[in-house]
């Protein structure tokens, strides 16, 4: 859903599986940050080391461009680390018509900032 809500802005993502190497991530993340694509990391709640590390990851970054977006799939739990909280906006999604409506208000809403 991610993936195609990219095509239709003509976005460039990487979709980052939760086995890709931390360090690795950390590339793709920081490159991203400079040319402006999208980070989709798929269940990330999986690897506590890299939620930890994101808010150390995104501050690396002074000024990252303006149409970076990192998407992180995650299943809802009680002890996620504040980084996630902190630097996100978090969106439930359920249906896929749920999904596809919560992504262009999502996307509404980043236009905004």
């Amino acid at each position: 859903l991610i993936e195609d809500f990219a095509e239709t802005k003509n976005q460039k993502i990487t979709v980052l599986p939760i086995t890709f190497p931390e360090y690795k991530a950390k590339d793709v993340l920081i490159q991203a940050m400079s040319e402006g694509s999208w980070v989709l990391i798929e269940n990330i709640h999986n690897s506590d080391k890299l939620m930890m590390s994101l808010g150390e990851i995104l501050k690396s970054k002074k000024n990252p461009d303006k149409n970076f977006r990192l998407w992180l799939s995650v299943q809802a739990r009680e002890d996620l680390p504040p980084p996630v909280l902190h630097y996100t906006v978090k969106t439930i999604v359920d249906t896929p018509l749920v999904k596809k409506t919560t992504l262009m208000e999502h996307d509404k809403l980043c236009a905004q900032i």
